[in-house]
């Protein structure tokens, strides 16, 4: 796809990752008062958490083992709680959080072989 002469290049590289974390939103039907959480930190995982958010998400939770991701997470403090699952049990916090409600949403965005065995 040709990328339009009024827009650079580092611009558009941002369209396809953030084009993914559009799709996976729209797919997940966040609806207001939910509870969303994000596995992976990374560049689709913050904009998942910035569009859930505006999607009418009441809390969005971040789960990342990276700490520099955990990092730049709290910098953009998108997230109303982010969890390092390096060293704490996601499970069990995210229940903490919650009040033992839980999530209505998780989207998987770290990739990680790991995060997606908790899914299941």
């Amino acid at each position: 796809m040709k990328i339009p002469e009024d827009i650079d290049f580092e611009t558009a590289a941002l369209f396809e990752s953030f084009g993914v974390a559009l799709h996976a939103v729209d797919e997940a039907n966040i609806r207001p008062g939910d509870v969303v959480v994000v596995l992976g930190c990374g560049p689709i995982g913050l904009y998942i958490q910035q569009l859930a958010k505006l999607s009418g998400a009441s809390k969005v939770i971040g789960v990342e083992v990276s700490k520099y991701r955990l990092e730049l997470a709290m910098k953009i403090g998108v997230a109303d709680e982010l969890i390092d699952a390096s060293s704490t049990d996601p499970v069990k916090q995210i229940l903490k959080i919650t009040n033992g409600r839980g999530a209505n949403v998780v989207i998987e965005a770290s990739g990680s072989v790991i995060a997606i065995k908790i899914l299941l």
